[in-house]
């Protein structure tokens, strides 16, 4: 914070200081705002007379331009603004070979509709290592949401072999056993849901009534 404050106050006094201008977006860079750094070595670029030195802001700025679209692309994406989130990510795709790539895309298509679109990008998320939690979750959603159900569960528990203690990752899986019927599997994925003690009332009360719902049947 310090650093960036003094860096700050050599631009008010000279914006184009191509030494700043270079510092700061090393800086942004290392915090992770690859928007801003970018736009820092950009600035310096068009302000530097070495050959060298301008060899390697652009070396600087293609190495984060994957990173710069992926922020983009979530910022668009938290704004429900699905077309610019694409354009940003098929940008990220691109220029890296990467899975949250892949899985915000998966993100996009779910919420716009294209559950097929959606089920490709969260199985070539995987297909690329980003075994997470969530990417399972939304190709869980993507196949249901097209009937999928045979598959969905096959997904869930798929899932679950990765990450045994996914709650909300179980928690689909019995909604799609008490679908099918299978009321047996899904009793015991509740009873293991509420065998934790730290769930959020969120959950406990879906949990809660799934199972009011198994009972009825």
């Amino acid at each position: 914070a310090e650093a960036n404050h003094l860096l700050e106050e050599v631009l008010r006094k000279e914006e184009d200081d191509v030494a700043a201008n270079t510092a700061l977006g090393e800086l942004q860079e290392y915090t992770g705002r690859y928007l801003k750094a970018t736009a820092y070595y950009s600035h310096a670029l068009a302000h530097c007379e070495h050959e060298t030195m301008k060899e390697e802001l652009r070396q600087s700025i293609t190495r984060i331009a994957p990173d710069a679209a992926m922020e983009n692309a979530i910022y668009y994406l938290r704004r429900a603004d699905y077309d610019r989130a694409r354009e940003a990510l098929m940008k990220a795709k691109a220029e890296s070979k990467r899975y949250d790539a892949d899985y915000y895309l998966g993100v996009v298509y779910q919420n716009t509709g294209n559950f097929a679109a959606a089920e490709q990008a969260f199985r070539t998320a995987l297909d690329e290592g980003g075994n997470l939690e969530d990417i399972y979750n939304g190709l869980v959603y993507a196949l249901n949401a097209q009937n999928k159900v045979e598959e969905a569960i096959t997904a869930a528990s798929e899932g679950l072999e990765a990450h045994p203690d996914a709650l909300r990752l179980l928690f689909n899986r019995a909604v799609l056993y008490v679908d099918q019927g299978e009321r047996k599997k899904a009793q015991e994925d509740i009873d293991e849901i509420l065998s934790y003690d730290d769930l959020s009332d969120e959950l406990f009360n879906e949990v809660m009534r799934l199972r009011e719902q198994l009972s009825a049947q």
